[in-house]
């Protein structure tokens, strides 16, 4: 089993410029990494309501234009997303899924159906006092050296949600397999365009306290 971990950046909060992963073997040995750059066809602006107005991308405009627009890249994104005997992951997912489907809306390509885990939603389960969390922040939290790595780069915060994720089974003394075996009737398939609510996911179950309990670790109940 291999472990897909992706992260999407827009031009907009809303156009795809930048699709990027990591996929990593049951131990986080790191297996592949990838940064695909792509023209979304849109303008660009620096910030989203809610968010940091200076947040700056991994490329320059200029260098974005020059790339394919999502259609040119749907069939390997496709691809990816869909690799045989692959758990996919993501920080905030629902966000990265509804720009996907978006993004096929607007050029007419087949919806891409797949499941994954919102790694946002189980760290909440490791730490209750924050429900939306960054990535960056979330790494100071956990004392996690990202210095290498440039936020807002696809490929990179992919990897850190993987560090991040690696980090918690760490701490809670479990692998990956059996913490996203004990979350797994929690993930949801992708909806169809028609289904307006969030297309994914998850949360680490109640199986996963009663479980780690049972090794001396202990966990606040989680609210729904």
């Amino acid at each position: 089993m291999k472990y897909l971990f992706f992260d999407i950046e827009c031009s907009d909060g809303k156009h795809i410029c930048a699709f990027g992963y990591v996929i990593v073997d049951k131990n986080f040995n790191i297996i592949e990494k990838k940064d695909i750059a792509i023209n979304p066809k849109w303008g660009f602006r620096k910030g989203r309501d809610g968010f940091d107005p200076r947040t700056d991308l991994a490329y320059s405009v200029e260098y974005f234009r020059k790339q394919k627009s999502f259609d040119y890249h749907y069939e390997n994104i496709k691809k990816i997303l869909l690799l045989e005997d692959t758990i996919v992951l993501g920080h905030a997912v629902s966000s990265d899924l509804s720009f996907l489907r978006m993004a096929c809306d607007r050029y007419n390509l087949p919806q891409i159906q797949i499941s994954a885990y919102d790694t946002q939603n189980i760290y909440y389960q490791y730490n209750k006092q924050h429900y939306f969390r960054s990535l960056e922040n979330i790494a100071k939290d956990l004392e996690l050296d990202i210095s290498n790595l440039s936020e807002h780069k696809s490929c990179d915060d992919a990897e850190i949600s993987m560090l991040i994720t690696k980090e918690i089974c760490k701490k809670l003394d479990t692998s990956l397999d059996e913490l996203l075996e004990l979350c797994e009737k929690s993930v949801k398939n992708v909806k169809n365009k028609s289904n307006k609510k969030s297309s994914v996911y998850n949360s680490v179950s109640f199986a996963i306290k009663d479980a780690l309990n049972k090794k001396g670790i202990t966990i606040e109940d989680f609210e729904q």
